[in-house]
């Protein structure tokens, strides 16, 4: 592949498109004040080596269940389980226990088949890497992301954003406003220079950090993956690939996963592609949805140790898939599951039940479950459910358990250094 000539144009001319908190959809391109927890974790010390897999400052393996429960007590940067779709199979495929794999780095095994759980970034980090060193797979992370199917459950609901747009940055700047809430682990920025006609799509991390080769190459490879999907266009490649990490001996997978330039060894781990893609049509808006919802809910099935094909239970399967894409919705999940809004309202009512109730239901267990087991942001937790605000949040909790966020992770004994207040005040 020809060689590319590094040109990096003035920070001045670069702007970022994501809307930000304040609604500016053009605010020019700044490191976040606070690199949303990026830092490392407080007292967290973890050596890797072939092999052997990590050492925590713990001690004895009867520790081990504690500290996975602690882990984000801690303050440790977050992300949602689905990250870890197909790494269990591929550890198992080498005759691995991938299992006994996550309870190394201190990951709850419920993570390998629940993927809206919440865990620790700089574990899934370490665990990425150890499962490369231990069953010889150099190129894990490129190899995950070339597997995972075309409805991407590895992403959580984002593949859904595109019905809401038509065009490939429509869809970027979507993924943008709910990737804030996935995972604080990085900041996703979306870098415009209108005079050269080249964007870059960059995954923020402070310059202290120094993040797994393994987990870079699975979000970046996913991203040129995803892009090509959305798009129908399985030619589309970036200009050029950008990584922090050193070049590796061979780069051959990287070759063949993005089709571009690459660079190591970079300042910032970045996609750089034509402008022109931005406005690249999405495919048909991913018809027919139900295919693609489907194979959400058979992945979501199959995981779940009992299933009785109620039309309850099915629609509330259907909101736990959709939930933080911004589109759960009675005439969204619906048309999803292939029926009118008023056909589902009635096969719901003759079950007793009604899609507000289910929807309620499903945001108070998650909401409860994020907040006595994690200490993850109260306005990550807000936006995850698809509240409007923490206020929106802490009302609810108010009515399902007479306290407020807050109030209710210290009654579950988490204790979070300078959590951020709920907006208002609940009386």
């Amino acid at each position: 592949m020809p060689h590319r000539p590094r040109r990096r144009p003035s920070c001045a001319k670069w702007t970022r498109t994501a809307v930000s908190d304040e609604g500016s959809a053009k605010a020019p391109l700044q490191p976040p004040d606070r690199p949303m927890q990026s830092e490392p974790a407080n007292g967290l010390q973890v050596s890797i080596s072939a092999g052997i897999g990590p050492t925590f400052p713990y001690g004895s393996p009867s520790d081990r269940k504690a500290e996975m429960r602690a882990a984000l007590w801690h303050g440790e940067p977050y992300i949602r389980a689905a990250v870890l779709y197909g790494l269990a199979d591929l550890v198992r495929s080498r005759g691995g226990d991938p299992v006994e794999l996550v309870s190394r780095v201190g990951i709850d095994p419920a993570a390998l088949t629940d993927p809206d759980l919440l865990i620790s970034y700089p574990r899934q980090g370490m665990l990425m890497e150890l499962a490369a060193a231990e069953f010889d797979m150099p190129d894990l992370g490129l190899e995950l992301a070339l597997s995972i199917p075309p409805h991407f459950p590895n992403v959580g609901p984002v593949i859904f954003l595109a019905q809401l747009v038509d065009d490939l940055g429509g869809w970027i700047e979507q993924v943008l406003r709910y990737w804030r809430y996935h995972t604080n682990g990085y900041v996703l920025q979306m870098l415009d220079d209108d005079e050269t006609g080249e964007v870059i799509l960059r995954f923020w991390q402070s310059p202290l950090i120094a993040p797994p080769r393994q987990q870079i190459e699975l979000n970046l490879a996913s991203c040129c993956h995803m892009a090509r999907v959305i798009t129908a266009q399985p030619d589309m490649a970036p200009l050029v690939v950008r990584f922090r990490h050193d070049r590796p001996d061979s780069a051959h997978m990287h070759e063949l996963a993005f089709r571009s330039d690459l660079e190591f060894g970079a300042e910032h781990n970045e996609l750089l592609f034509a402008r022109r893609h931005l406005s690249q049509p999405t495919s048909g808006r991913l018809k027919p949805l139900k295919t693609v919802f489907d194979s959400f809910m058979r992945y979501r099935i199959r995981h779940m140790p009992l299933y009785n094909q109620s039309i309850r239970t099915t629609t509330e399967i259907a909101i736990q898939t959709v939930l933080g894409s911004g589109m759960c919705s009675k005439e969204f999940i619906a048309e999803s599951m292939g029926v009118t809004p008023g056909q589902l309202r009635r096969l719901l009512a003759s079950n007793g039940a009604t899609f507000s109730a289910l929807l309620d239901g499903t945001r108070k267990a998650m909401a409860c479950r994020m907040l006595a087991q994690t200490s993850v942001p109260i306005s990550a937790v807000a936006g995850l459910l698809e509240y409007s605000s923490t206020t929106a949040l802490a009302l609810a909790m108010k009515r399902w358990t007479g306290m407020t966020p807050s109030e209710y992770r210290a009654h579950a004994g988490i204790v979070v250094k300078d959590d951020e207040p709920e907006e208002g005040k609940v009386a």
